[in-house]
């Protein structure tokens, strides 16, 4: 499919179990509530990573928004939490 109306009950079940058949099985990699987080211990690491993600992309037809990638950041808020090189922390609020 292209595209899956949100409206339905069984979107969002649909479309992250078609994002876990995607990218399941690359290590590093998280499917979380649509986001993807790439967690790697070195910049190799997760360039290695990030070329298995793009490689598996494409052959599942799955494009990416471009404006929406952190690209090789080290520090990275993500529902209300900081992940960063010391671990996670909560957001203050």
């Amino acid at each position: 499919f292209k595209c899956l109306p949100f409206g339905l009950k069984s979107s969002s079940e649909v479309f992250e179990q078609k994002n876990s058949e995607a990218f399941g099985g690359i290590s590093g990699v998280h499917v979380i509530a649509g986001d993807m987080v790439i967690a790697a211990v070195d910049e190799k690491e997760h360039t290695e990573i990030l070329h298995k993600v793009m490689d598996r992309a494409k052959k599942s037809n799955i494009k990416c928004n471009a404006y929406k990638i952190q690209y090789k950041v080290t520090k990275a808020r993500y529902m209300g939490h900081v992940i960063s090189e010391e671990g996670v922390q909560r957001t203050a609020i």
